[in-house]
């Protein structure tokens, strides 16, 4: 990420979310980092899914939209602000908690009443991005995972693309490869495969792309196995796609 320049602090609150909540966002108003204590969320975007622990905040950009489903019961501080240019959202490095305490305490005051009392809002929020920005050291898992996710964004369109040849390209066994999606993307590795597929294929019916080329070109041979594929995903068949 381009250096991030935070231009006014908008509020923060503590969010409890139950097991099963879903949330559907178009065009997030402001960005914000969200720091879960507590719990599971998963946020899902066009292209991929970021799951927010207490292992992993998110940073999410105003304008964003995406699905807000709670995993499991889920306390978060949410800090909202704006931001000088556009960016992506993504996982960043947890915070000690009585840091995220401080600035939560202090832009939780309420209104600012003056200039300086934004400011020291500001600042907090900058010494607590500081924090959220460090780089982690990688884990042998974080490694398998993000070969594992560049594996399958280069081979979708393969029809032999399979969670079999995905695991022996990173050299574990298909149960650790399930595990590991499982655990940090809240997906199995099919489904991601078919996450990538059915995404790509949508992008492509916004073309008005004929069904039959598109079914070849995310991996399919046989466009009625397609067709069932992505009713399947999305609840209609592909010839029913209409871009909006």
């Amino acid at each position: 990420m381009e250096k991030l320049i935070i231009t006014a602090v908008a509020d923060c609150f503590f969010a409890r979310d139950p097991r099963g909540h879903k949330i559907e966002m178009q065009q997030r108003k402001y960005a914000c980092f969200i720091v879960t204590v507590k719990g599971k969320i998963r946020f899902t975007f066009r292209d991929r899914a970021l799951i927010c622990d207490r292992a992993h905040p998110v940073f999410l950009p105003q304008g964003a939209c995406y699905l807000n489903e709670c995993l499991d019961t889920a306390e978060s501080y949410v800090f909202n602000f704006l931001t000088k240019d556009e960016h992506q959202p993504m996982s960043l490095s947890p915070p000690c908690e009585a840091q995220v305490r401080k600035a939560f305490d202090c832009i939780s005051k309420g209104h600012f009443m003056s200039f300086s009392d934004e400011a020291e809002s500001i600042g907090e929020l900058y010494f607590l991005l500081s924090a959220l920005f460090a780089t982690p050291p990688v884990t042998l898992s974080e490694k398998v995972l993000h070969t594992a996710r560049e594996y399958i964004y280069h081979h979708y369109a393969s029809p032999s693309l399979s969670v079999k040849l995905t695991s022996q390209y990173c050299f574990v066994s298909e149960s650790y490869l399930r595990k590991l999606f499982l655990e940090k993307l809240g997906r199995s590795p099919f489904q991601y495969i078919t996450d990538v597929r059915m995404q790509k294929a949508q992008t492509l019916l916004y073309e008005k792309r004929p069904v039959g080329e598109i079914a070849c070109l995310v991996g399919y041979s046989d466009v009625y196995q397609f067709s069932r594929a992505y009713k399947r995903y999305y609840g209609y068949a592909p010839s029913m796609h209409s871009p909006k």
